[in-house]
């Protein structure tokens, strides 16, 4: 049941009481008209200004409904009274249907409309109601005339001034607070919404607008039809009555047989007869009085019929039909108009409308509703679907990003590692001096261990994407089992730690599975066991369990005498980034990602890790890998080899010479060509460097080499693209010879990729030398090769003291603001050539910054990223590392063409950069000053100085920049003409800038 508020029940006490109201004011007033006695001054006030009014105010307020049922009172009054007059009543509820008219009309709310409104009840109630009295008076149209109809115009204005004032002032000008207690109010409140306004204005509805046409045209049809068959009718009726015509119509109803009368055609035929006798006229249409007053009579009874049917056929059609479907469209309406947002909102308004009108429209509203419910499932579940999708979307952009950000902290972090423990090696092979030698030792183990933790990182992300594949190989298990041993021993032997072995003398040795990722397992189970063991000893036990003729079972077991593992701390092991017992293991280094990583790579093998712990004696690790066996030969006996393999680890001694070997380098960071050339520095090997990739081209078609490292990282032309072009160049000298990738990038796969573009193998940085040197030995012809037995051999190679010139160095560049001296100095390879490269980069830096200002200002993003990425790289190799940072960053922007942050950040950029030309003064005053030495030197011969420039000129427009800095150091070795002294030093510069344009346009 619907709740009623309080304004209901009040509204309705004031329906009651108007209702009282109206109908006994005009009852009374009527009375008084209808007595035809003289009426006395304060009844002739009443009847004059309260005649219709009190209807017409009621019919404003309320409607025509409830003035309808006076009305019928009124004529129910009328008839008992002086039946006669009843039919005045028409006129009354004419004024009512029209009031109600323009109270939904809005005429009462503004001066204007309420002055025409109030015209309009001057011009019926005075000259048309008028008109028609004259006619009922006897005098046809006369008071039609404009003569007599305007005084009855002007004698209405009272009558109507009030009735229109006071509903002017009630709707028009009344608060909402009291239009509320009248049903009309709904039409001039602005509280209401438009729903409630539209379902009570039934002009607004075609529905209700239709049945009133109807009825109209039926009762206008009726009336006519009243009046024409009046006219003719009641005259006959009375013609018939005369004594003459009713003989013979006697007479022919005598003779006839009506008992032989069955024949319908005979009985018309009679009836014919009869009427013929009576010699009607049947359509006399006549204008006497008498008919004047008959049809108006009639006229006025028929209103009083015909208008409430269509009122009540109006509320009927309003309540029962137009209600219904105007709410139902609204709520439909509503769908459209808040959309996807308010679903769930518009379905329970939509169910709560509660249609219950046991017809089609009911029917309508539960097939909709029913409907509705379904379609907003629906959209929900596309909702869900696209909300699942976005958020799919934006985890595989972090994804992505994180992969991205992952691949480029593999290159930064593993590139600074890679110089860093490679510079440590050469101080651990040439150093004599123990303190230093202990030193380096700790920084070894260090770097190693930040190494270690870097991978697992980089391990974690590639197994989380997806991207990690199993790739089977042959190997040697006794060369794989050595390698776990000797590193456990290492980290064994830091603890104090007994490290047992217990290899099957009898397994395989040759077998064909992915080595590298049985490696990382094993290792990673194996460094977990000595992390948390303090005392006692670890296990490293291999055995098999043969399959068939084809493959065996391969099993590792690592036993230690630990902490042990909880029950309830199991489900920790292999939660990533989560370690046991963190409060009571904070000390141990790690980050929680071993376990998880052995998981999840021995489920791509199809294996699993078994686990057995007793809390405070130790933990039991196992896992078992189906392999094939390729060589059935057994390993041996391992723990009798193992007491030679822990000789004389500590101490680095090079597996071979090779004098007359040759390698290219191609790498664009020096610290990286440098370490290289320092771990190979005892081989004996000739190395040959190249820091870019268009210059390696030049260089294997102008050298033979036995062996190619190829970076992968490098501007304008990489690594893979550079092995491309080299196949493809027919003037290649060394196609037929094996490259190998050298790269610190280790995301997603890297080493497929390096194989299936058909590179020889893999070296990954940091560089190890073993490895290093293994590779080179697996590749050079064995006549370059004098191993260590060989008489050929010597192994002493002096360390070299640090000379006068490095000594200078040192003096120069730690006092540098900007650069540290430590780093810039690892990554060129020492003093001297940290200042030979800084110096460079200081004469570079005007050119260089005009370039990426130049970029930055025309919107030129492709070449804005190629030069901040080589002012990255460059300001990382002199130790610039805050400046290097910031380039790295806007190179990044310009890779994601990120607009709004190089904006930003530019101006930032090249203000720190331009700072460095304070900072380096004292190398710029040093390159551009002229010493005595210079002065000493032998001026150039004019001639010798146009052939130099030429041939300058020339290497300049092939990019053979190399060849020009050997002109520019056979220049070097004479002294300048005065007038040329200032354009050679900026030729040097953008020379230095590698500035083609600008050097030709000297040139």
């Amino acid at each position: 049941m619907r709740k009623r508020d309080r304004n209901f029940y009040i509204r309705h006490i004031v329906l009651i009481v108007l209702f009282a109201f109206a109908t006994v004011i005009t009852i009374k007033n009527n009375l008084h008209i209808d007595n035809g006695d003289e009426l006395s001054g304060l009844q002739f006030f009443s009847v004059y200004l309260f005649k219709f009014s009190p209807l017409l105010i009621f019919a404003g307020l309320e409607g025509v409904t409830p003035a309808v049922f006076s009305c019928f009172i009124l004529f129910g009054v009328k008839t008992a009274v002086n039946k006669e007059l009843a039919f005045v009543t028409g006129i009354y509820l004419v004024g009512a249907a029209t009031t109600q008219y323009f109270s939904m009309s809005g005429m009462f709310e503004k001066k204007r409309k309420a002055l025409l409104a109030m015209l309009f009840y001057m011009f019926f109630y005075g000259s048309v109601w008028g008109g028609c009295l004259g006619i009922l008076a006897g005098r046809r149209f006369i008071e039609f005339m404009p003569t007599r109809n305007i005084w009855f115009f002007l004698n209405e204005f009272p009558e109507a001034f009030i009735t229109v004032a006071i509903l002017y002032l009630i709707l028009g000008k009344g608060s909402n607070k009291l239009k509320a207690l009248f049903f009309s109010g709904v039409y001039y409140r602005s509280d209401v919404d438009e729903l409630s306004r539209k379902m009570a204005d039934i002009r607004k509805s075609k529905l209700s607008r239709s049945v009133s046409l109807i009825i109209s045209i039926q009762a206008v049809a009726l009336g006519i039809a009243a009046a024409i068959y009046a006219n003719t009718l009641i005259p006959n009726m009375k013609q018939s009555f005369e004594s003459g015509i009713i003989k013979q119509v006697d007479q022919i109803s005598q003779s006839i047989d009506w008992s032989k009368m069955t024949n319908i055609i005979h009985l018309e035929q009679v009836v014919s007869q009869i009427e013929s006798v009576k010699q009607t006229g049947y359509l006399r249409l006549t204008l006497n009085n008498d008919t004047l007053i008959f049809d108006t009579k009639l006229i006025l009874l028929i209103l009083i019929v015909i208008i409430p049917m269509a009122v009540i056929a109006n509320q009927y059609a309003q309540f029962r039909i137009t209600r219904p479907i105007m709410m139902l469209a609204d709520s439909v309406q509503s769908f459209y108009d808040l959309g996807a947002k308010g679903l769930d909102e518009n379905l329970r308004r939509l169910q709560n409308l509660n249609i219950h009108t046991d017809d089609e429209i009911e029917y309508m509203y539960s097939t909709f509703t029913k409907t509705a419910e379904t379609m907003v499932s629906y959209i929900k579940m596309i909702q869900a679907q696209r909300s699942l999708a976005d958020e799919l979307r934006a985890q595989q952009m972090a994804n992505e990003a994180k992969n991205n950000f992952l691949s480029s902290m593999s290159h930064e972090i593993r590139t600074p590692i890679n110089a860093m423990l490679g510079f440590n090696e050469m101080i651990l092979r040439e150093s004599k001096d123990a303190e230093i030698l202990k030193y380096a030792s700790n920084v070894n183990s260090s770097g190693k261990l930040l190494l270690g933790l870097v991978n697992d990182i980089l391990d974690f992300s590639r197994i989380e994407a997806g991207k990690t594949e199993i790739i089977p190989v042959e190997y040697d298990l006794s060369s794989l089992i050595n390698d776990l041993v000797n590193t456990a021993h290492m980290r064994a032997q830091g603890k104090a730690l007994e490290l047992k072995t217990n290899i099957s003398t009898d397994i395989p040795c040759i077998l064909f599975g992915d080595e590298i990722r049985i490696k990382q397992c094993a290792m990673n189970v194996i460094t977990n066991a000595i992390k948390y063991t303090n005392e006692g000893s670890v296990t490293i036990s291999v055995d098999y369990t043969k399959i068939d003729g084809d493959n065996i079972s391969l099993r590792f077991r690592v036993k230690d005498t630990g902490i042990g593992i909880r029950k309830e701390d199991m489900d920790k092991l292999f939660s990533p980034f989560e370690r046991i017992e963190e409060s009571r293991n904070r000390t141990i280094e790690g980050t929680g990602l071993g376990m998880n990583i052995v998981k999840q790579l021995l489920s791509l093998m199809d294996s699993r890790l078994l686990v057995s712990s007793e809390y405070g004696k130790g933990s039991e690790f196992s896992f078992s890998i189906k392999q094939k066996v390729l060589n059935w030969n057994p390993i041996g006996d391992f723990a009798a080899t193992y007491e030679e393999t822990l000789l004389g680890q500590d101490t680095y001694h090079e597996s071979f010479h090779a004098p007359e070997a040759k390698i290219l380098v191609v790498d664009d960071t020096i610290a990286n060509l440098t370490v290289i050339q320092g771990l190979l520095k005892q081989t004996q090997v000739q190395v040959d460097v190249a820091e870019s990739g268009f210059e390696a081209l030049e260089k294997v078609c102008e050298n033979k080499y036995n062996i190619i490292f190829m970076d992968h990282r490098m501007p304008k032309m990489d690594g893979v693209e550079t092995y491309r072009a080299m196949k493809e160049l027919d003037e290649n000298l060394n196609k037929d010879v094996p490259v190998f990738a050298l790269t610190a990038n280790v995301i997603s796969g890297a080493r497929e990729m390096y194989m299936k573009e058909g590179f020889a193998g893999y070296i990954p940085k940091p560089v190890d030398s073993g490895r290093l040197e293994d590779a080179i030995l697996k590749a050079l012809p064995e006549e370059l090769i004098i191993r260590p037995d060989d008489e050929e051999f010597n192994s002493v190679i002096e360390a070299e003291e640090i000379g006068a010139e490095d000594l200078e160095a040192i003096g120069i560049m730690t006092n540098i603001k900007g650069i540290d001296y430590e780093t810039g100095a690892k990554n060129c390879g020492g003093p001297s050539a940290l200042r030979k490269v800084a110096t460079n980069f200081a004469l570079a830096i005007e050119n260089n910054s005009k370039s990426i200002e130049d970029a930055w200002h025309f919107d030129d993003l492709d070449n804005y990223t190629t030069y901040v990425h080589g002012l990255k790289s460059s300001a990382r190799v002199i130790g610039a590392i805050e400046l290097s940072n910031l380039a790295a960053y806007l190179e990044q922007c310009g890779n994601k063409k990120d607009k709004d942050e190089i904006e930003r950040r530019t101006p930032e950029l090249l203000a720190n950069y331009r700072e460095y030309i304070d900072f380096l003064k004292p190398l710029i005053d040093e390159a551009t000053a002229e010493t005595e030495e210079d002065l000493n030197k032998p001026l150039i011969e004019p001639e010798e100085l146009k052939g130099a420039l030429r041939s300058l000129k020339e290497f300049v427009e092939g990019s053979y920049f190399d060849s020009a800095d050997d002109v520019v150091s056979m220049m070097d070795d004479y002294r300048m003409p005065d007038d040329f002294k200032g354009t050679y030093k900026e030729i040097k510069r953008l020379l230095a800038a590698v500035d083609r344009d600008g050097l030709l346009k000297i040139l």
